[in-house]
């Protein structure tokens, strides 16, 4: 496992280049980035009401929020299709069909 950090920063109006540094294993320097996470974070945003900044639908419960994570992590892994209706949950053989809403609502759960 690599780990590497970028350290963004700006000296008053100007922008200060990014600093790379390896912080465990041995990263590709060229490889450490943020847009994956800060993408990933900008879609959480737009598709979980609770995560909005300025919102009147924030959480007043950890409970609360954390269903609302798992609802929408089984909605990007089972139902959001990446291409040729291919999801995360398929590429990683969890399931073999695009999932809908009815499918999750309807589905008999098993506990382990």
């Amino acid at each position: 496992m690599c780990y590497g950090q970028k350290v963004k920063s700006k000296n008053g109006v100007k922008i200060i280049p990014a600093i790379k540094r390896k912080i465990f294993g041995n990263p590709n320097i060229d490889d450490i980035n943020t847009n994956t996470s800060e993408s990933f974070n900008s879609i959480l945003r737009e598709n979980v009401s609770r995560l909005v900044r300025k919102t009147k639908c924030h959480a007043k419960e950890k409970f609360a929020l954390n269903n609302a994570l798992a609802l929408f992590q089984f909605y990007w892994n089972f139902m959001h299709e990446l291409e040729k209706r291919l999801t995360p949950a398929i590429i990683e053989k969890q399931t073999t069909k695009v999932w809908t809403w009815g499918n999750f609502l309807h589905a008999k759960l098993t506990f382990v």
